[in-house]
């Protein structure tokens, strides 16, 4: 019995872990063509790293004011990354200086002056059902 017991409370507490979702706002869209492309980072090692995301997602833009959720996260520290794809060819484009030619945004609205922002700068606590909103930052 102690057992049953002790493997139902296991079975609770790991789908109460399941249960936790962030939901992200993005506003600012100025034209309505191509995709967001939004990345979320668990984890400073390799943060903005192209493939090191804990997970992504491609969302077709059909607004000005778009939403995504991801959901089942652990709780914990998430930093958020998005851009206008607007060419749909999954590769933030920047000019022969390195300056971005297409809109993106950072959790916590973090505007970059000289380069991308550490993990710390834009990590969000993650519990329960968390939402954000980006605003795109311009080109």
């Amino acid at each position: 019995m102690k057992i049953y017991l002790g493997l139902l409370f296991l079975f609770w507490v790991c789908s109460l872990a399941a249960q936790n979702s962030l939901t992200i706002n993005v506003s600012n869209i100025q034209k309505i063509k191509g995709n967001l492309e939004i990345a979320i980072f668990n984890s400073d090692k390799n943060f903005l790293k192209k493939g090191s995301n804990y997970q992504k997602k491609s969302v077709k833009i059909t607004g000005k004011r778009m939403s995504y959720t991801f959901a089942n996260l652990p709780a914990g520290f998430y930093a958020v990354s998005v851009y206008h794809d607007e060419n749909s060819n999954q590769t933030f484009d920047v000019n022969f200086l390195g300056l971005p030619v297409e809109d993106f945004g950072f959790s916590k609205n973090f505007k970059p002056k000289l380069s991308a922002p550490k993990f710390e700068q834009v990590k969000e606590w993650v519990e329960d059902k968390k939402t954000i909103t980006i605003e795109l930052i311009p080109r």
